[in-house]
């Protein structure tokens, strides 16, 4: 009988205290059906292997009993490299989901331009489809020629009532997509017989949707989307302002005092520096905004350089080398001299306009 039971014993998959640390995880299929996955162990759980001693070898213990062999628990995912503009971001106070946010504004300019012109969005198309047609992709494309738009989160709040929203909305409305709804092949025989204009500007509409979000700043960021914002002169400060909700209310104090400081001068920055974050965010607010020359005070280098500014990562390099140079040449003024506002406007009629003529007046 007892010969029987130790058979039985060793037939067991599981002892005793195997059991004890064991579990299972219960999922219900795409069929509705209960599905068990046994013989799972928490990594906590896990018994430390047990190494023969030489000792024992040579007493002639008798042989513990065999326990199974637990594999630790793996991952597919790769290893998180460094990302030093994340580390820079982090110091300066500005978190991951405001990146986020901030490429997502980025990419929304971006395609508003980019469905304005035929042209750059025909290259960017064509060089995408060749790109994985004749060449080697390593996922870096700067266009998913999928078409999956990229839609942010908080797409509401963050593109609610912007120059770029109403630039696309201008654009969508002149679509030609009556021929949409046909059955095929009609709709393809209609859409083929559109006029070249009506087809030139799917084409830049549909590519606009493919671009993907990122900051110049971002690590190893696609080239290709920078040549794109430079081609098109996309004038991201003309677009988009940083106000107390988008930027300044959701970064560190200091970043805020830093670039007050930077600027605008120490006596703004100590000022900002004693007051609470949610004052400072509006005060800053006011200060970056387009009218700030109206109601800041500001002499006309002083409002050149708040107007223009954008965080680290947003601006394209066409427009980057037009503000440099708009600050470089931003005269000195005293008292009773031109005002700021004239200043400021003198020295953007100079730069090309980047939206579209149907856009022009309501960016200004």
């Amino acid at each position: 009988l007892r010969e029987i039971e130790a058979l039985q014993r060793e037939r067991q998959p599981y002892a005793d205290e195997d059991r004890a640390i064991a579990g299972v995880v219960l999922t219900i299929g795409h069929d509705g059906a209960l599905r068990v996955e046994k013989g799972l162990v928490r990594p906590e759980d896990i018994p430390a292997a047990v190494v023969p001693s030489e000792n024992s070898a040579d007493a002639g213990d008798a042989p513990s009993p065999v326990r199974p062999n637990v594999t630790p628990p793996t991952s597919s995912t790769p290893v998180p490299t460094s990302d030093p503009a994340a580390t820079l971001r982090k110091a300066n106070g500005i978190s991951a989901s405001l990146a986020d946010d901030l490429r997502a504004t980025r990419q929304h300019i971006l395609r508003a331009h980019l469905a304005a012109d035929f042209e750059v969005a025909f290259d960017a198309m064509l060089y995408a489809l060749c790109e994985q047609a004749l060449g080697r992709s390593y996922n870096n494309e700067a266009l998913d020629i999928s078409i999956r738009p990229f839609q942010a989160q908080n797409r509401e709040v963050l593109h609610s009532d912007t120059v770029a929203q109403k630039m696309l909305e201008a654009l969508e409305q002149g679509l030609a997509t009556d021929w949409i709804t046909l059955e095929k092949p009609e709709n393809f025989r209609a859409m083929s017989a559109l006029p070249i204009a009506a087809k030139q500007a799917l084409f830049a509409w549909a590519t606009g949707l493919a671009v993907k979000p990122q900051l110049s700043s971002d690590n190893r960021p696609s080239p290709i989307i920078e040549e794109i914002g430079a081609r098109l002169d996309v004038d991201v400060a003309a677009c988009w302002r940083p106000t107390a909700q988008n930027y300044w209310g959701r970064v560190n104090k200091g970043h805020a005092v830093a670039t007050a400081r930077k600027l605008i001068g120490d006596d703004y920055a100590e000022d900002r520096n004693r007051e609470r974050k949610g004052d400072i965010a509006a005060a800053m607010e006011r200060a970056f905004a387009e009218t700030a020359g109206e109601t800041e005070g500001f002499d006309a280098a002083t409002v050149v350089r708040t107007t223009r500014w954008l965080p680290d990562g947003m601006v394209f390099a066409g427009a980057a080398e037009a503000v440099a140079d708009m600050a470089g040449e931003a005269p000195e003024t005293e008292e009773g001299d031109v005002s700021a506002e004239d200043s400021l406007s003198d020295a953007e009629s100079d730069e090309p306009s980047s939206l579209p003529a149907f856009l022009s007046e309501d960016a200004a």
